[in-house]
């Protein structure tokens, strides 16, 4: 289980445990030789032993799965539960908030001074005043930001057997069922010891697959939380598209560590030999994976942006009617020349002027921010590794097709 410390992350999930407790300090060197040690090993000796044994296509079967992915996949978990997950909820606090919370507008404070309601208010309990709303917005938001990131950390760390049981009994299943497809492998039944150490080391893969699993699971519910609650564009962010980009980096960064799962093509086609009755369920996993690795990435943003669009469009109704009222305003102090209820500053005082001409200025500009910028967290770079989750899984795919007709099997 997981262990807390007052005000710190819930340390690491097992994997990553297993990954940094090694005097390695290359995290992919740990998990070849400490995590992984003993099943490289036996891996090797079963190669020298069956080797002769196995058929041409389950070699690559092989190398994808007990070679590849049993040594990446640790790595691949730390790096999410150690990197990813953090980075996001760091960068989150930035622009999300409690739903509840209407942000102050500092302009509509400062016209209040100018119009008499807080005409008691020296200067330099305006600035206290503006500054502590500022601090009081940015508190309320991290403080926010902490309880999401603890929730899903904590989700993520303790609650992965929710996954590990039904996918692994049912990747079990499969296996054990698929003896006579196994012997193409060197595999030769209930009654061969390296089946079941063969068995025991798919056993441990598909324990790192369902955590894999678990993450996409954790990156989904909370996108989707979070589009619920306030999120705060700015117009002006330097990654063009308003603050959001952490959201598409982190989809974009598990898609990418789910689309590792296409190493379990050519096992997945393998098994399917001399085992017709597993050919529909391996079929259906596969076309589910292909799926869930695209809607990975998709369905996050998308349900980002969306959101983002009502809160853009709501920011520039605001601004609209603001310059209206401003506008209003300028043309009763140019037209009629009095003191009003509106305002207990005398109308032709040229500093109430300069501030309504400047809010009415502010808003035009602000206006065409929020109109011109760029909501889908979709840019170039996120693109091209996109395109590169989805190349993957069909160069896996399209090798697995072709390889007995390039090494002339028939």
């Amino acid at each position: 289980m997981v262990e807390k410390e007052k005000g710190k992350r819930p340390i690491m999930i097992w994997v990553s445990r297993l990954v940094t407790s090694s005097r390695l300090k290359s995290p992919f060197a740990s998990s070849i030789f400490k995590v992984n040690l003993i099943q490289n090993i036996l891996m090797v000796i079963f190669f020298i032993i069956r080797g002769g044994s196995i058929v041409p296509t389950f070699w690559l079967s092989y190398v994808s799965v007990f070679v590849i992915w049993v040594n990446i996949s640790p790595v691949l978990i730390w790096y999410y539960d150690e990197r990813i997950l953090p980075s996001f909820f760091e960068r989150m606090v930035e622009i999300v908030g409690p739903k509840s919370r209407v942000l102050t507008s500092m302009f509509k404070f400062d016209m209040e001074v100018f119009a008499g309601r807080n005409e008691d208010l020296s200067e330099e309990q305006i600035k206290r005043e503006i500054s502590r709303q500022k601090n009081e917005d940015y508190t309320m938001r991290r403080d926010f930001a902490e309880r999401i990131k603890t929730k899903y950390d904590t989700l993520f760390k303790t609650r992965w057997w929710v996954m590990a049981i039904p996918w692994c009994g049912l990747m079990y299943y499969i296996f054990l069922s698929s003896t006579a497809s196994l012997e193409h492998g060197g595999l030769y039944g209930y009654n061969d010891y390296w089946f079941w150490i063969v068995f025991a080391i798919y056993a441990f893969a598909n324990l790192m697959a369902s955590t894999g699993v678990w993450g996409i699971i954790i990156t989904l519910t909370a996108i989707h939380e979070i589009s619920g609650c306030s999120i705060k564009i700015d117009p002006l962010h330097t990654d063009g598209v308003g603050g959001l980009s952490c959201f598409g980096n982190y989809a974009i960064a598990t898609t990418l560590i789910f689309s590792s799962g296409a190493l379990w093509l050519p096992l997945a086609f393998d098994l399917m030999l001399g085992s017709p009755l597993m050919t529909h369920y391996i079929y259906l996993i596969v076309f589910v994976w292909m799926i869930f690795t695209l809607l990975s990435f998709v369905y996050p943003t998308v349900l980002i942006n969306v959101r983002a669009k009502k809160i853009r469009n709501a920011e520039i109704d605001i601004r609209r009617r603001e310059y209206e009222e401003s506008r209003e305003v300028i043309r009763i102090m140019n037209d009629l020349r009095i003191k009003t209820n509106y305002m207990k500053a005398d109308a032709t005082n040229p500093i109430t002027a300069m501030v309504y001409y400047f809010n009415t200025e502010l808003m035009r500009e602000e206006f065409e921010h929020f109109k011109s910028v760029k909501l889908y967290p979709f840019e170039i770079y996120i693109f091209s590794k996109l395109i590169s989750s989805v190349v993957f899984p069909l160069l896996i795919w399209f090798v697995q097709s072709n390889f007995r007709t390039w090494f002339g099997l028939g």
